[in-house]
């Protein structure tokens, strides 16, 4: 074969590579035509029986064509999010984030507001944590450190945990990360290859499907429902899953409500995660605050487990932006490598006070501070036209207005600019508009005042 065979087959490559892409444009023109008449049907976006089963097609075609039926069902999948972006499932801030600028913003001007929007816990860190980093800041622990964090810190972690939960985990197990929305990032970026999928139990915290959609995957959400008292739907979980599944994404207690999953929920999980060979992330941020004890992923034994949790919650360090995963070693290499290539390490002064955190004993103070909150919380709702499950743990309560057409955003947005209180409203969630989510963890009085005047709204708007 000589060079100008080569340059012919280039060109036949290249011909073909446009045509890819011509083809690529008209499908997503087509996929915007169909939007369109979604939505003047009323129809989601997403169908999800339509996707099986055009998946199961491209493995009939992958191996009648002789494809790599991996490398087919990647492509398809990126068509698939394309497809859903262009009949209008795009990428938007979640609405509590604005509304939380915003409050900000009011408070610079020196317009005092009541912020129940942000999961910012009202109790602030220990004393002693800020006795010692002052301390730490003296004797200038400020030199870099390893990726996976300092030794100590987590050896007192995973004894925490190892303890707690009677396991066998060692120091190679863990790292250590700035905050637990980082750790969340780095589980799912480390491991999630374009195209491939990502199940969400909704309503759940935004920033999953954010990083999941950044990392190139397809996000499933199965939606459970304040009737159910937000269980979930196993028999939809095998359902969703396919051949291009790579991820479970588990938060309990739930953010936004408060739902603790129990024992036999996590077992039919765990199960299915086996015997499909996915990877399921657990963020248990909020399990330190919770009313009625704590079951974990981690009992459950599962090597690809993938344990996420937080200082920035249990002991009120959100600006600390301290918080570690719990996995198996390869997990644990991969994140201590994008740490070491991102942000080198975190702070190590930090990470020295962190550990004064661990042996507080400020826990159950947090705790017993949170559950008179929530007395006070669900005695003030009582008296709104709204309905709500008392959360099992976390900082929040997800309630339901009771009012027809009832939109959480716009409420939301006339609450903080004409009472100057701050909600965090159900679309940010999932598709739960007519909900609303309140943090209930803050100074009591402010609390107090902050869901009188919510709740006098939405009598006053019925």
């Amino acid at each position: 074969m000589n060079e100008d065979e080569i340059r012919k087959l280039r060109r036949r490559i290249d011909k073909l590579t446009f045509k890819i892409l011509e083809l690529m444009a008209e499908r997503k023109k087509l996929a915007m035509e169909i939007g369109e008449i979604k939505r003047k049907m009323g129809k989601p976006i997403i169908n999800l029986t339509r996707e099986k089963k055009l998946t199961q097609r491209i493995h009939e075609q992958s191996i009648k064509l002789g494809l790599n039926y991996d490398s087919a069902l990647r492509i398809l999948n990126i068509l698939v999010s394309e497809g859903r972006e262009s009949q209008g499932e795009k990428d938007r801030e979640p609405a509590f984030y604005r509304i939380f600028r915003e409050a900000k913003e009011m408070d610079r001007r020196g317009n005092k507001v009541i912020h129940l929007e942000i999961g910012e816990p009202g109790y602030g860190p220990p004393e002693t944590v800020i006795s010692k980093l002052k301390g730490y800041l003296v004797k200038k622990y400020m030199t870099y450190t390893t990726p996976m964090g300092i030794e100590e810190l987590r050896k007192a972690i995973i004894e925490k945990v190892n303890s707690r939960y009677n396991l066998n985990l060692g120091t190679e197990n863990i790292a250590i990360t700035p905050g637990g929305k980082f750790a969340v990032y780095a589980a799912i970026t480390t491991n999630l290859s374009p195209g491939e999928k990502v199940v969400i139990f909704d309503p759940s915290w935004p920033i999953y499907r954010l990083i999941a959609e950044k990392a190139g995957g397809l996000i499933v959400n199965i939606e459970t429902r304040i009737e159910d008292n937000w269980e979930i739907d196993l028999s939809s979980l095998e359902d969703v899953i396919d051949e291009s599944t790579k991820l479970i994404l588990l938060n309990t207690p739930n953010n936004p409500t408060g739902k603790m999953y129990r024992k036999r929920e996590l077992d039919e999980i765990n199960e299915i995660a086996n015997r499909k060979n996915l990877l399921l992330l657990s963020d248990e941020t909020y399990s330190e605050i919770t009313f009625n004890g704590m079951e974990s992923l981690l009992e459950h034994g599962y090597q690809n487990i993938i344990y996420v949790n937080s200082f920035s919650k249990t002991y009120g360090m959100t600006g600390f932006r301290l918080g570690y995963v719990i996995a198996n070693k390869q997990i644990i290499q991969r994140i201590k490598n994008l740490i070491s290539l991102s942000i080198t390490c975190v702070p190590p002064f930090i990470q020295k006070a962190a550990l004064y955190a661990l042996s507080s004993g400020e826990e159950e103070k947090y705790r017993l501070h949170i559950r008179k909150n929530l007395m006070e919380a669900r005695g003030i709702l009582s008296e709104a036209p709204v309905e709500f499950k008392a959360p099992d743990g976390g900082l929040y309560i997800f309630f339901r207005v009771k009012r027809n057409k009832f939109n959480s955003a716009n409420f939301a947005e006339k609450l903080l600019l004409e009472e100057k209180v701050a909600v965090a409203p159900g679309e940010s969630f999932g598709n739960y508009n007519e909900f609303i989510r309140v943090n209930i963890s803050g100074n009591f009085e402010e609390l107090r005042k902050g869901l009188k005047i919510l709740a006098r709204r939405l009598r006053e708007n019925q």
